[in-house]
């Protein structure tokens, strides 16, 4: 499920996805949900209604150090979902004690189609060990090849300055990473927290 959103003005799809558990199996609509970013820990996560072809009513209930956080969603497998299954649901709320109106509607007009828009990825993999690893060492590197450049191009201004001559056995751009390892292949990830 996407979830298109208008936060910039770059047309996207986010894609965010967590981990949902069954502790139950006999009240399989019962779940535990846990996002990769959630700070908070788990929370339930219930289907209330569903037709399983066109509209899913889902309640969440978080319990919070001082509180507790309660979100209720309607999803629908359309762009524009019929007013009578969104007035049910609404009615359904109702009984279950939540104001239906409080609902934020987001409208699904005007989200991209096709492969033209840019993908952002979060799921429980993304903060794995190795991604972070991955991370630190590609930014160690970057850091270590512009001081690398820093101190080529002081040393380059020093020895105009003096009029002296720079010994050097090879070219400052033949000792970086990239160029050592251009020839090798590499398993590199670009990772965009």
């Amino acid at each position: 499920m996407s979830l298109c959103t208008g936060l910039t003005p770059l047309k996207h799809e986010y894609h965010y996805t967590g981990e949902l558990t069954v502790p139950e199996p006999s009240t399989p609509a019962r779940m535990q949900v846990r996002f990769p970013l959630s700070v908070a820990g788990s929370a339930s996560h219930v289907v209330f209604a569903t037709d399983y072809v066109n509209y899913a009513g889902i309640f969440t209930c978080q319990k919070l150090t001082f509180a507790h956080r309660q979100s209720a969603t309607i999803l629908s497998r359309h762009r524009e979902l019929d007013k009578q299954y969104v007035d049910n649901l609404r009615q359904a709320l109702t009984y279950y004690g939540v104001d239906p109106f409080d609902l934020s509607i987001i409208s699904q007009s005007g989200c991209p189609h096709g492969n033209n828009t840019l993908d952002i990825n979060v799921d429980p993999n993304t903060f794995t060990a190795e991604n972070l690893g991955n991370v630190v060492r590609k930014a160690g590197e970057k850091l270590g090849d512009g001081v690398q450049w820093v101190a080529n191009t002081g040393s380059k201004v020093y020895h105009k300055l003096t009029g002296s001559e720079e010994k050097s056995t090879s070219k400052p751009e033949e000792n970086t990473r990239a160029a050592i390892t251009k020839n090798y292949e590499t398993n590199e990830v670009e990772w965009i927290p």
